[in-house]
């Protein structure tokens, strides 16, 4: 009888490991989509590159439109395309809306996005912005399918470091006397 719980205990657990390695490689497959807003950092009256990045899922991905959000000492310039965006034959645009911008990454292609930056959206940092760093959070994030059924995705902020400004104010000589002077110096 010692044999037979033995063996009913063994066969339980290892029950259990296998159901808990077949869970976590079912949610390992189930992954969500994700859109990741970079970090770029600048001087304040320049503009930066930020890097929006899109991590393929479990489902696919043909459409994408995200809302980046950032306070007014941040202004939006343009959007290009990602090389992830460019490899699935999409393009990427961008307009200014209240309180940021709104990027589209589309075709008519039903193609897939892969793992990969998917959008560079070119910022100003307003001047007279004092050295921080600024978020950009990233909303409204709508992805579909190549059926245009929706495809849950999620999303992660990121931010522009406004850097201190060098001096470049040309420099003032002053308080220079001289006894003598010629065409070739002065004494």
């Amino acid at each position: 009888m010692h044999i037979d719980k033995r063996f009913a205990f063994l066969l339980m657990a290892s029950m259990v490991i296998l159901g808990t390695f077949v869970s976590s490689t079912e949610t390992a497959f189930a992954q969500t989509p994700v859109v990741s807003v970079g970090t770029a950092g600048g001087n304040a009256g320049t503009a930066v590159d930020l890097t929006v990045s899109f991590t393929a899922g479990a489902t696919g991905v043909s459409t994408l439109q995200f809302d980046l959000t950032f306070p007014s000492s941040l202004a939006y310039v343009s959007t290009t395309t990602g090389a992830a965006a460019t490899a699935a034959g999409k393009s990427a645009s961008g307009s200014a809306i209240s309180g940021g911008a709104r990027v589209l990454v589309f075709a008519l292609s039903t193609t897939s996005i892969g793992s990969g930056a998917v959008a560079i959206v070119r910022l100003n940092i307003a001047s007279g912005t004092s050295p921080a760093s600024i978020p950009v959070g990233i909303t409204g994030i709508v992805a579909a399918d190549a059926a245009s059924n929706a495809v849950t995705t999620s999303g992660s902020g990121g931010s522009v470091t406004v850097t201190t400004l060098s001096d470049t104010t040309a420099p003032v000589i002053s308080a220079v006397t001289a006894t003598g002077m010629t065409a070739t110096g002065a004494t």
